[in-house]
């Protein structure tokens, strides 16, 4: 959610540009966390190892296909399509979340 605030900003140098980037980042930093607690802590050392390892692996690939994604549609939609798309990622998997959490499968 806080990724899609970034399309009103006006001004990189505006204040709601700075409070967007610190709930982006807190609200990282808070997921983070809550898989460490969530997850992490019941499952023996070496899966909670090999979980990690795949969890940021798969993460920089993330990162680089966003980038690349994000890259073109900057230059060929506008400034605000990456977080867009970002905002849109977020809510389609806090939706999923959701869904998955009601029908009692997490």
């Amino acid at each position: 959610m806080a990724a899609l605030s970034f399309v009103q900003i006006q001004s990189v140098d505006s204040w709601f540009c700075y409070f967007a980037a610190v709930v982006l980042i807190i609200s990282t930093a808070i997921e983070n966390v809550s898989i460490e607690v969530l997850f992490m802590r019941t499952m023996p050392g070496d899966v909670r190892g090999a979980m990690n390892g795949l969890f940021h692996l798969f993460g920089q690939f993330g990162l680089i296909l966003f980038t690349y994604i994000g890259g073109v549609a900057f230059d060929e939609i506008g400034p605000w399509c990456p977080f867009f798309l970002v905002g849109c990622c977020d809510v389609v998997l806090m939706l999923v979340a959701i869904t998955l959490v009601c029908l009692g499968k997490i």
